[in-house]
């Protein structure tokens, strides 16, 4: 069985599908669903707290060490030397 949160705000407005297996949750305990923050009530359910959380989203300088790492392999196979043909 599966639920569906509905955001608070609207009331009819599906924002996410989770499997049973997710709730009940702890009272308290706070979770990132994709960019937005949801929060378990006293009811062990949960609801949403921030749209775009800045906990939840990714950090741009994240990927950056992605880049640089790509751009130091890239350099390094172009700077391999190459053999030479007879």
């Amino acid at each position: 069985m599966a639920f569906q949160l509905v955001d608070q705000w609207s009331g009819s407005k599906i924002i996410a599908t989770i499997s049973e297996e997710v709730l009940p949750c702890t009272p308290g305990k706070t979770k990132c669903i994709g960019p937005d923050l949801y929060g378990c009530n006293e009811l062990g359910q949960w609801v949403l707290v921030e749209r775009n959380a800045a906990k939840c989203v990714a950090k741009p300088f994240q990927w950056l060490w992605v880049g640089i790492a790509a751009a130091a392999l890239g350099g390094l196979i172009l700077l391999a030397p190459k053999e030479k043909k007879a």
